[in-house]
């Protein structure tokens, strides 16, 4: 169950993430909105090569080949599993860019240095 609320604070990450492509109503790209969205990406890696979101997308079925649903769901475990394979590095790597950016965030509060925008 603790996957479920997981994804729910995803779903909270991806759109503040999305949000720091905006500044005063108009599109823009800085090294903070890049930071947020390598975090999530990251993050993102991790939470969905997860063992209880392979089991929801592939898992109780005896035969894939069964039916055209039954392929898709496995079609989806397959590049979950490209995923889980990996799940220790996509762990470090989040917990990582969690730090950094923290740190980034930190850093931009107390004006050791301000944003640079590129676009």
């Amino acid at each position: 169950y603790a996957w479920y609320t997981i994804v729910i604070f995803m779903a909270i990450l991806w759109w503040d993430a999305l949000a720091a492509f905006v500044w005063k109503r108009s599109f823009h790209i800085g090294i903070g909105s890049l930071v947020f969205l390598v975090n999530i990406v990251l993050l993102s890696a991790y939470t969905f090569g997860c063992h209880a979101w392979r089991h929801l997308v592939g898992g109780c079925l005896n035969c894939y080949s069964c039916s055209i649903s039954n392929r898709v769901r496995h079609s989806f475990w397959e590049k979950v599993t490209y995923l889980n394979e990996r799940h220790g590095v996509w762990a470090w790597l989040s917990l990582s860019s969690v730090a950094l950016t923290d740190f980034y965030v930190r850093c931009l509060c107390v004006g050791l240095f301000s944003e640079k925008r590129f676009f």
